[in-house]
């Protein structure tokens, strides 16, 4: 059995044996219920006092996923603490150490992943996971950090093609557009890490995209038999499928192999 001691180590320091065994201890515990409480305000201090530490917060995100693994610490009575601190994960302003974004990024889809997977844990909040999407949403406004916009992007994409179908699409020429115009030179004009952000929302656009066009490409349970889901996806809309094969045409071949069948190039 878990004791409370055992648990700080296992979210702060690299993973062992030991930190191991605490977290299946964690996942799997029956008589837990009564650190729950101890175990989340854990998880809040961690994330908002350690922003700059990307692999701890990783830590953290396991220790988070252990406790989701366990029923008995009905952990629904803090989502209203758990869901904020784990969106910061994914949109805050800065995540990592300066001169080290792809570990910021990495955490931040890792983050996005657990975000998405505690809306799947309790279905029974209905609004729950519309709450995240506007969150997100909100985080891809050209007035947002570059950082905290690809962290809204990646949390789109995990929460499946049709999110990104319906609020991604639509605005895809734009975003790519707006990306295009932030210098990105070796002249003074930007920062090689500001232009690595530049380059890499670039590219999870591009993914997104791509995932709708391959989701678009076979069955998908998710759509009546018979149905085309390209039709779904875009609504009918063939001057949004035009707008993005003008612009975007042989860029998504790397992210998808048959997207220039589907966008008739």
């Amino acid at each position: 059995v878990a004791q409370w001691d055992d648990v700080p180590p296992a979210a702060s320091s690299a993973g062992d044996s030991s930190a191991d065994a605490t977290l299946r201890s964690v996942a799997t515990d029956a008589g837990l219920q009564e650190l729950a409480p101890y175990l989340v305000h854990l998880v809040r201090t961690e994330v908002y006092g350690r922003l700059a530490d990307a692999p701890r917060l990783g830590r953290v995100l396991r220790l988070l996923g252990a406790m989701l693994d366990n029923p008995r610490l009905h952990l629904e009575v803090y989502l209203d603490q758990i869901v904020p601190a784990v969106l910061t994960c994914v949109v805050g302003s800065r995540i990592g150490a300066d001169g080290d974004g792809g570990t910021g990024r990495a955490l931040r889809r890792r983050a996005a992943h657990v975000t998405v997977r505690i809306c799947d844990a309790f279905p029974q909040y209905r609004t729950l996971r519309s709450r995240v999407l506007l969150t997100l949403l909100q985080g891809m406004a050209d007035d947002r950090p570059l950082g905290t916009q690809y962290g809204s992007l990646a949390g789109v994409v995990a929460l499946g093609a049709l999110a990104v179908a319906a609020n991604v699409l639509p605005r895809a020429v734009a975003y790519w557009n707006y990306l295009a115009k932030i210098p990105t030179g070796e002249d003074g004009t930007c920062s090689v890490e500001r232009g690595e952000d530049v380059m890499e929302c670039q590219r999870a656009l591009l993914e997104a995209i791509g995932m709708v066009l391959h989701d678009a490409g076979g069955d998908n349970d998710e759509t009546p038999p018979g149905t085309k889901k390209t039709e779904l996806f875009c609504a009918g809309d063939s001057k949004l499928m035009e707008d993005i094969a003008d612009n975007f045409g042989e860029k998504l071949i790397p992210f998808y192999s048959s997207a220039s069948y589907e966008l008739g190039t």
